[in-house]
């Protein structure tokens, strides 16, 4: 008889996490002595700085992943020991890939020397990016011995991708497919992608039935994904991967090769998803609406961005100013200014343009239609915005956002 209580719970997620982060700080420590050592025993000599770095700074964080690999594996036991009395082979050694870990070094080793432009070198910034790579390094080693740890398990636990709060799009993405991942390889490569500074942690479950863990609610993730990818469902076509990815495709270093469809796909949806409010994706915290002092917006746009909160989007309406013949935007969303136009009748396509030609002028890019005051056919609007974003007309909009007052579906337009 299974007990949910033996789903690694929020406290034993935390003390996974803190033994990781805490083998990060002990690693960033001693990076930090570390190139300040170098920095003088090298100074003006940026090539010899740049070669001993790369010895060291592998082994730093072979070190303390070992550390990180060491307590995550005695965690994995604590937890599997709830379930059963038999063991398991758990393989706790760190094999950095040590490749890429130096590509990294030697590309951010750029700033040791002066800029062709006569910018000076910059060896603070080599920094910076070290610390904020070694975070990944160092969590390495923990993550990879759960998810090898849960490979070679004979009972076939699952595991989720546990963020510890907001966070980026592609983790809670990520998030959202809950316990279903039972090896890097099933969830197509992406489990292993983590970017710097990134709190979530693989937590298993020997849970068949119904894996919980508190504050974490894959359902609720996963419709949030849903309406983020609603939004650019229409731009996740082959012919756009081809056309605006795979074949304008240039590598940044060797062996760097392009994403497949599948995984492009994936980084459009998260890039969407980091458009939106990051305690909405996590939580789906209703967004504030507010208006600048002096801001007048019409009962229509308030109308509209109090429905744009409900998608993630902090609304505030800016005051209208007119200077040097430009005009301000109604409205900034997430900290981005745009343009609302919310067209009163409907003409074919003939609206739509009037809105576009309308919108010049504006100080903005960014154009958002709205069917909140006629009653056109949410499809025949959409219909006409395509037709104008593949036109060659009114090239300063470069991006539309359509809200379906009927629905409250939001559809994303791009120029290419």
């Amino acid at each position: 008889m299974t007990d949910s209580s033996r789903t690694p719970d929020r406290k034993d997620v935390d003390k996974l996490a803190r033994a990781q982060q805490e083998a990060v700080r002990a690693a960033r420590r001693e990076l930090r002595r570390t190139f300040e050592t170098v920095y003088n025993m090298y100074y003006g000599d940026p090539a010899g700085m740049r070669d001993a770095l790369l010895d060291l700074v592998p082994a730093i964080a072979r070190k303390y992943g070992d550390v990180g690999s060491v307590a995550a594996g005695e965690w994995f036991e604590q937890m599997r020991a709830k379930w059963f009395k038999d063991q398991t082979d758990i393989d706790a050694t760190y094999q950095p890939d040590d490749t890429a870990m130096r590509g990294t070094i030697r590309r951010l080793a750029g700033h040791l020397w002066d800029e062709e432009d006569g910018t000076p070198a910059d060896p603070d910034m080599m920094l910076r990016g070290l610390l904020a790579n070694m975070d990944k390094w160092v969590k390495a080693g923990g993550r990879e011995t759960i998810e090898r740890a849960s490979r070679r398990d004979a009972r076939k636990p699952r595991y989720a991708r546990v963020p510890q709060g907001p966070t980026c799009g592609f983790c809670i993405m990520l998030a959202s497919r809950g316990f279903v991942y039972s090896s890097a390889e099933a969830a197509g490569g992406d489990m292993n992608d983590y970017h710097n500074d990134c709190d979530c942690e693989p937590i298993p479950s020997w849970d068949k039935k119904n894996p919980k863990i508190e504050g974490y609610d894959p359902d609720s993730l996963y419709e949030r994904y849903s309406a983020c990818r609603s939004t650019v469902e229409n731009l996740l076509t082959e012919e756009r991967y081809r056309k605006t990815y795979r074949d304008v495709f240039v590598p940044r270093y060797e062996g760097d090769e392009p994403k497949t469809f599948n995984q492009w796909v994936a980084r459009q949806i998260a890039a969407e998803m980091d458009t939106r409010d990051r305690q909405w994706l996590y939580a789906g915290t209703p967004c504030p609406i507010d208006k600048e002092t002096g801001a007048k917006p019409l009962s229509k746009e308030w109308n509209v961005g109090k429905g744009l909160t409900d998608q993630g989007f902090n609304v505030k309406f800016i005051k209208e100013i007119n200077k040097n013949h430009i005009k301000t935007p109604d409205a900034y969303l997430n900290d981005v200014a745009w343009e609302f136009k919310i067209p009163d009748s409907w003409n074919s396509e003939k609206t739509i343009k009037n809105q576009f030609k309308k919108a010049e002028g504006k100080g903005t890019s960014k154009l958002l239609i709205s069917n909140e005051s006629n009653k056109a056919p949410a499809e025949a609007m959409k219909e006409s915005i395509q037709l104008m974003m593949e036109s060659q007309d009114f090239p300063y909009i470069d991006e539309v956002l359509f809200w379906d007052s009927k629905t409250g579906e939001l559809t994303r337009f791009k120029r290419e």
